[in-house]
């Protein structure tokens, strides 16, 4: 679990190079549950997934700077009882 400062920056996920990583019907690119912490500059291009970024059942405060989402099937961002900071 990561704790309120915890963070990422600058991150890729894309199926355009390497396909090998990401497999039809996958779900979700990016799955963050029962933690939290800071996103910083998230480019998520990946046409598989149903959804890019998913976000659920958060007890940890959390923040999202910058993060784009490109291609996916139904939907782009999602965040479900989520504990965000506020801006």
């Amino acid at each position: 679990m990561a704790e309120a400062n915890s963070y990422i920056n600058d991150g890729l996920f894309s199926s355009k190079h390497d396909r090998s990583h990401f497999v039809i019907g996958q779900l979700h690119t990016i799955w963050v549950t029962k933690s939290g912490g800071i996103f910083i500059n998230f480019w998520i291009n990946d046409r598989k997934p149903k959804l890019s970024f998913y976000m659920n059942n958060t007890n940890i405060l959390g923040k999202i700077y910058e993060i784009s989402v490109e291609h996916h099937k139904d939907l782009k961002v999602k965040l479900e009882n989520v504990f965000l900071a506020p801006a």
